[in-house]
């Protein structure tokens, strides 16, 4: 009898190390979990801001309401996800990977709707791009020339040529 007591408490003892180290694997995942999370509605609260100062026409609009949708969807999502973290976790990757998509699209989109009429625009060097401005008398064609040159290759010498024709 004395040698049943001694593994019955060895026994427990395991058992109750291991009952300790599935609960820190849990508050590992959830702490992981909940990261990620906040990780992912901050980098889309910077994507909307972004696209919120890019808001210059009807399309543009458009585009940040999707954004805003979606950031709502994925705010639902996490809140639900909190209640229930491995099913959780697994609808936010899904969410996430969604929603990769939908701004990737999002942003050709914009690209796209920046991007001057000027064939082959990133293609040319200063010199033809300057030639190829002064033939231009839309203003709307300029700015967007401004902004997107700006934004990309940003040549000091062709936002003087746009702003010279602007004026």
């Amino acid at each position: 009898m004395p040698q049943l007591l001694p593994s019955f408490e060895q026994r427990l003892q395991t058992l109750q190390s291991i009952q300790q180290r599935v609960r820190q694997n849990v508050e590992e995942a959830q702490s992981t979990f909940f990261k990620r999370a906040h990780d992912v509605r901050r980098d889309l609260e910077r994507r909307q801001q972004i696209t919120l100062g890019r808001a210059l026409d009807d399309q543009r609009v458009k585009l940040y309401t999707l954004q805003s949708k979606a950031l709502e969807r994925v705010n639902t999502l996490v809140e639900r996800a909190s209640a229930v973290a491995p099913v959780g976790q697994q609808a936010l990757q899904a969410s996430q990977r969604a929603l990769a998509e939908r701004l990737e699209q999002t942003q050709d989109q914009l690209e796209s709707v920046e991007r001057p009429s000027i064939e082959d625009y990133d293609s040319l060097n200063v010199k033809q791009i300057k030639a190829k401005i002064e033939g231009i008398e839309d203003y709307y064609e300029l700015s967007k020339i401004k902004r997107y040159e700006a934004a990309n290759k940003d040549r000091v010498t062709v936002l003087r040529s746009v702003d010279q024709k602007l004026a």
